[in-house]
């Protein structure tokens, strides 16, 4: 079946489903559905376009309606699906979005950002400050309608600046983090999401296969929730204000941390490869507060907790059994 056919197909169950539809209709609609994957691609489209048409301003929608309506009523095309009004708005939508509307969409300002070792501090077109800890890495899209950061490794401290017109939204993995204005922390270390909030509310949601968004959580001052990968919720707890992103102040504080954890995290403030050849137990931790250029330091307290010797050739430091 031809890409044509499907997406009148689609249409037209779209129209139907938002009406009361019989139950019969509703057992041939998801026996349409299952038949084949562009039947579910076309249907998911046309959700995507709702929620985009959801997202714009009611005036700028209505004036790009009725000019679309205007030029389509010339058109065979409108006669045909007039009758499945809502859909064929969308559908006329997006053609006449294509020619008049693609400014409206792309970003006024947009960056690709990459630390190494050493941390950054920007500060946005709209007044927002970033502070960016090494070896990370994100992109910053700033729309009319919105602001987006997709961060897909490392550590980041976010004053968002206050613009309830424009909200502010962090993707990390298949989680998405929604302010208006506020302070928080997040981070993305081995797929891992943690968000830390400093100030205010910060919206936490799921990202679902169809790109819309389930509402997980609502943070506020002193919270502090971790996600997987799939967004899935893996601890919600308080934090001490004065232990998020510790790492601005270039100091990371252990409090019964994993010692190959803390191992971990000491390794994105250094150039030098870590070779661990000897196996922590998960009863093995450590509590304290280093600076993260005292990677020396750190070693030496694990060689008085554990049965180490440190070892450092050339770029490669050597954690090996004592012998």
């Amino acid at each position: 079946m031809n890409n044509k056919i499907v997406e009148e197909q689609a249409s037209y169950w779209f129209a139907c489903n938002k009406e009361n539809i019989t139950l019969e209709e509703k057992q041939k609609f998801r026996k349409w559905l299952d038949e084949d994957n562009t039947h579910k691609q076309a249907y998911n489209y046309l959700i995507k376009i709702e929620s985009l048409c959801n997202s714009l301003d009611e005036k700028y929608l209505d004036n790009l309606i009725d000019e679309a309506q205007k030029g389509a009523k010339k058109t065979k095309f409108f006669e045909y699906t007039k009758k499945y009004s809502f859909a064929a708005t969308l559908l006329v939508l997006i053609f006449f979005s294509i020619f008049q509307g693609v400014n409206y969409y792309s970003p006024i300002y947009e960056s690709n950002l990459k630390t190494n070792i050493l941390t950054n501090q920007i500060t946005l077109l709209d007044g927002t400050k970033l502070e960016i800890d090494a070896k990370t890495k994100l992109d910053v899209k700033l729309y009319n309608k919105q602001r987006v950061v997709k961060l897909y490794y490392g550590q980041v401290m976010f004053d968002v600046a206050k613009d309830k017109s424009r909200p502010f939204n962090i993707i990390s993995e298949k989680t998405n983090i929604r302010v208006v204005g506020t302070a928080f922390e997040v981070k993305n270390l081995d797929k891992i999401t943690t968000i830390s909030v400093k100030e205010g509310v910060v919206k936490i949601s799921k990202i679902m296969e169809n790109d819309t968004l389930q509402t997980l959580a609502l943070l506020s001052k002193g919270e502090k929730i971790i996600l997987d990968e799939y967004g899935k919720i893996l601890n919600l707890s308080t934090i001490p204000i004065e232990d998020i992103a510790t790492w601005k102040s270039n100091y990371l504080i252990f409090d019964n941390t994993l010692v190959k954890d803390a191992i971990k995290i000491f390794s994105r403030y250094t150039n030098d490869k870590i070779k661990i050849n000897y196996e922590f137990q998960e009863k093995q931790l450590i509590t304290g507060q280093f600076k993260n250029s005292q990677i020396e330091k750190f070693f030496d307290s694990l060689t008085t907790l554990y049965p180490i010797a440190i070892e450092k050739k050339e770029n490669t430091i050597s954690i090996n059994k004592k012998q």
